[in-house]
């Protein structure tokens, strides 16, 4: 264990060295937000009530959510993965005894908590302006469902961004896959605006996918319109999916191995 933790110390000592950078990312993440929350507060300005939605239902779905996309997201660990197998690095991780998949997962920990720490710094300054304006149905074991669900997130967002980079055994460039990816997440979580204001088949077509349950369902959770029972089969379905990915990490690591032509082997 003592390995993982210094691969994690050392990516946060790297992210300090270029915490310029970091602060550029969360810039961009506060305008994410503020766009979000100006657009919905003006249209809020004609009506009281959109889908069932309060004006502070939608406030609270917008900071919450966006807290929760902050915390499980891996800022863009794909090109890293894709990175050591086109020069060749993956072999210097090949014949140490230490799991590359492993190693990848503690690097992305230490990588994606510094993040998250910055990130969630924004997300409070956001929740303390909009304080008054928060639904919080105050059911702790919803809360603890929810923390459940956003770690099983950040490893489904994990997954998938290994899964993307792990295809540079087969092609030269993967980070248009992972941003057209992106996109899908987004729009199938419901991280754009509340899927339940689509028609009941976008939702049951989002339902099929785990992106839902990283975003809407949990969130939903907080503000009292999905029940805990609900939120339980919600989590068992990202139990589900996280195997699923991983099992699919194997299978591509494999047969990429017997593709893969390193230096140094």
């Amino acid at each position: 264990m003592k390995k993982y933790l210094v691969i994690i110390k050392t990516e946060w000592e790297r992210q300090i060295t270029y915490i310029t950078n970091s602060i550029g990312f969360r810039t961009g993440n506060l305008l994410e937000v503020l766009v979000q929350l100006i657009v919905w507060s003006a249209i809020f300005r004609s009506t009281n009530i959109i889908k069932g939605y309060t004006y502070e239902m939608m406030m609270t779905y917008i900071i919450i959510g966006w807290l929760i996309l902050f915390l499980t997201s891996t800022y863009d660990l794909n090109t890293g993965v894709a990175r050591d197998i086109h020069l060749g690095t993956l072999s210097k991780y090949i014949v140490r005894p230490l799991s590359y998949i492993r190693y990848i997962t503690f690097y992305s920990i230490g990588r994606s908590s510094f993040a998250m720490l910055t990130g969630l710094v924004i997300q409070v300054l956001i929740l303390v302006f909009y304080i008054d304006k928060i639904v919080w149905t105050g059911h702790i074991p919803s809360i603890m469902l929810i923390i459940l669900m956003v770690i099983l997130g950040y490893f489904i967002e994990l997954f998938l961004s290994i899964i993307i980079g792990l295809l540079a055994f087969w092609f030269t460039e993967v980070s248009g896959l992972y941003f057209a990816l992106r996109v899908v997440r987004r729009l199938l979580s419901g991280a754009y605006f509340p899927i339940s204001l689509l028609p009941a088949s976008y939702l049951t077509l989002s339902k099929i996918f785990p992106f839902v349950y990283t975003f809407f369902v949990p969130t939903q959770i907080f503000i009292g319109k999905i029940s805990f029972t609900e939120g339980l089969l919600g989590l068992a379905i990202e139990i589900v999916w996280v195997l699923i990915l991983y099992g699919l990490i194997k299978l591509i690591w494999n047969k990429g191995l017997h593709k893969y032509e390193g230096y140094g082997i």
